[in-house]
């Protein structure tokens, strides 16, 4: 399978906390979670859980972007969601009070 990669920048606040960063998101593997990453990412940084479903949600509406971008540049093409080129960098934004 074609390693597709997407370029996903975060940008979350919580309460007083924010955090900002960007990784690299391969959309071919089909074992990446959002989830997982999220809780992950929670635990390494020392956030509450509460951004993990923030971080989650933020991940999977950008990879939602590219999906919706890549079917509207390739209009002529049929293919199922998990394949194509993806291009521009949608950020991905999420603040919850």
């Amino acid at each position: 399978m074609q390693d597709q990669r997407a370029l996903l920048k975060l940008n979350i606040h919580v309460g007083n906390q924010s955090l900002v960063d960007q990784f690299e998101w391969d959309m071919s593997d089909e074992k990446n979670s959002p989830e997982e990453f999220a809780l992950q990412l929670c635990k390494d940084l020392g956030l509450g859980g509460e951004f993990a479903a923030a971080i989650a949600y933020s991940i999977r509406g950008a990879l939602f972007c590219y999906m919706i971008q890549d079917d509207q540049d390739n209009p002529s093409l049929l293919k199922d969601s998990s394949h194509g080129t993806k291009k521009p960098t949608p950020i991905a934004s999420h603040r919850s009070r």
